[in-house]
């Protein structure tokens, strides 16, 4: 557990980012334990199922897709009860991963990437066309059948007030301009599928 003095100075690093070139590059540094903290929920570091997908994680943020929750394709049983998990990811993606997610989707609501099979949803600037305020939640992990994590829906606001008060009014408003946008592997259990076809589409 970091300290107060630890989570403060992390705290600093936030404040002073001016760019989302900066704010994705402090979520790599969270995500491999570089900075104590995350803005908004406060977490002082990733959840254990992140190690598995960290590397995938940081190539999304170094292609300008800040990921704010994930996690990894998984069927099997823990703790004696049966869990089912579909490959997941939220975030905001500047206007080059918007772009290259949403310009060959297809459909409505929720857009199937043509020629992979991920569904994606945006919403805000560059994806205000590609999803609706009907949409609901879809389930993305089952504990015994149970919906126990839910993605999918209309969340850009939510996502946005949790970094108002923690970043630069500069770096906040490049944020803003950014698309939510939310991607998974519609198959359970799955473990690199969403993440070969998202490196695929963004790769430079």
């Amino acid at each position: 557990m970091p300290s107060a003095d630890q989570r403060e100075a992390s705290r600093r690093r936030w404040r002073e980012a001016h760019t989302f070139d900066e704010i994705c590059a402090l979520t790599s540094a969270f995500l491999n334990r570089r900075c104590d903290i995350f803005p908004g929920w406060g977490a002082t570091e990733p959840d254990e199922e992140t190690d598995s997908i960290l590397a995938r994680l940081e190539t999304l943020n170094r292609a300008g897709f800040l990921t704010l929750a994930s996690q990894p394709g998984f069927e099997g049983r823990i703790d004696g009860r049966a869990v089912r998990q579909r490959a997941f990811v939220t975030g905001f993606g500047d206007v080059d991963v918007t772009r290259r997610l949403l310009s060959s989707s297809t459909g409505r609501g929720s857009r199937t990437l043509a020629g992979s099979g991920i569904e994606v949803r945006a919403w805000g600037p560059g994806g205000a066309a590609h999803a609706s305020a009907l949409e609901i939640a879809e389930p993305m992990t089952l504990v015994d059948g149970t919906a126990r994590v839910l993605s999918g829906h209309a969340a850009r606001s939510e996502e946005l007030a949790l970094f108002q008060d923690e970043i630069g009014s500069n770096a906040f408003q490049a944020l803003s301009r950014t698309t939510y946008l939310a991607a998974w592997d519609p198959s359970f259990g799955r473990r690199t599928f969403l993440w070969d076809e998202l490196e695929r589409r963004l790769r430079t």
